[in-house]
């Protein structure tokens, strides 16, 4: 039998979703549950994107893709180009855990309102991506200040993510996905874009 842990959506946050993924004990499968699935119209294991076999409002199949042994960022593509990545939510067993280096840094900024970079920012991004020439890879983690969080801003905070991804794209990084965060507090370093490099 298949075992699953379920999506349970945020108290604190309705638009961002908490993820548990179990495999089976064929490890055949990957059963996603919880609630509204049938705006996930993607759903990808690192960079592997996993066939969907079927799909429900509460409960998606999916046939597991060959996979090295360790911990694994799940992508969850919604119909609304929403991308949201869970880090280190899936855990494959094996003889040794593959590891991953991670450095976070911020890149802060945007006037209220805008996810337009001025010419300050793509300085300082200048400065950011010179100095991690090394990363293999590069996650946009865009933000919004509170004090409360509207519907409008996830995609402000996505729409930071991805000036941010698409600009490191240009300077010939891979990008591996955009996400974002809606925060209650107030603040400039709270319209931002957090930059997490993977070595």
């Amino acid at each position: 039998m298949d075992q699953t842990l379920p999506i349970l959506q945020s108290q604190a946050n309705p638009l961002r979703w908490c993820l548990a993924v179990g495999f089976g004990t064929d490890k055949k499968q990957i059963i996603i549950r919880g609630l509204h699935l049938k705006g996930i119209k993607k759903v990808l294991i690192g960079s592997i994107e996993a066939v969907i076999i079927s799909q429900t409002t509460e409960m998606i199949i999916l046939r597991a893709p060959e996979l090295k042994a360790g911990s694994h960022a799940v992508f969850l593509h919604m119909s609304d180009n929403t991308i949201l990545r869970y880090e280190k939510e899936l855990f494959i067993e094996g003889s040794k855990p593959a590891t991953t280096t991670t450095k976070k840094l911020m890149l802060s900024g945007f006037k209220p309102g805008t996810s337009v970079l001025t010419a300050q920012m793509k300085k300082d991004l200048l400065v950011i991506l010179k100095s991690n020439r090394q990363s293999k890879s590069l996650l946009c983690v865009g933000h919004t200040q509170g004090p409360t969080i509207l519907k409008s801003d996830a995609r402000l905070a996505m729409k930071r993510a991805n000036a941010v991804c698409a600009f490191a794209k240009q300077s010939g990084y891979k990008v591996v996905a955009a996400s974002y965060q809606n925060n209650r507090q107030l603040g400039a370093k709270f319209r931002r874009v957090d930059l997490v490099f993977s070595k």
